[in-house]
């Protein structure tokens, strides 16, 4: 009796508080007009983004490109937010981040970033930065972004 009543109590407290995962999928687009031959960009990851500072190797994602292009599903999650608009998502970037920072790197190999193949920092403002929500992810929109 005692083990049916701890099972219904249980079950009463699951379906009143629930929890949810906090896992989200972000797409991050964009196009790099440069006439450097860009391999390799470095993401923010989407945790880095909302604000939690891990270390460098989980802060960013590496991202092999073709045509000074990319277009990279990112799956993270989120301690305390659970975001259901475009909005919310971007409030909460803009709030902690000034702009959206990326690196960019030239023309070697990804296992070669260390030697010195990285070019350049980017910042893109916020307002140039376009995110929507499509199905069951965001899209962060970067735009045709001009590397001198």
């Amino acid at each position: 009796m005692k083990n049916i009543l701890a099972l219904f109590f249980f079950l009463i407290i699951g379906f009143a508080f629930p929890q949810t995962c906090g896992l989200y999928k972000v797409k991050f687009v964009g196009k790099l007009d440069s006439n450097i031959p860009i391999t390799n960009i470095s993401l923010p990851n989407p945790r880095l983004l909302e604000g939690r500072k891990t270390n460098f190797e989980k802060d960013f994602e590496l991202v092999a490109i073709s045509n000074n292009e990319f277009s990279v599903f990112i799956i993270t999650n989120s301690l305390g937010n659970v975001f259901k608009s475009s909005e919310e998502l971007i409030y909460t970037y803009k709030k902690n981040n000034k702009s959206f920072s990326f690196k960019i790197f030239g023309d070697k190999s990804p296992e070669t970033l260390l030697e010195g193949s990285f070019l350049k920092n980017i910042n893109v403002d916020w307002k140039k930065i376009k995110i929507t929500k499509v199905d069951d992810y965001f899209e962060i929109n970067l735009g045709e972004i001009k590397i001198d």
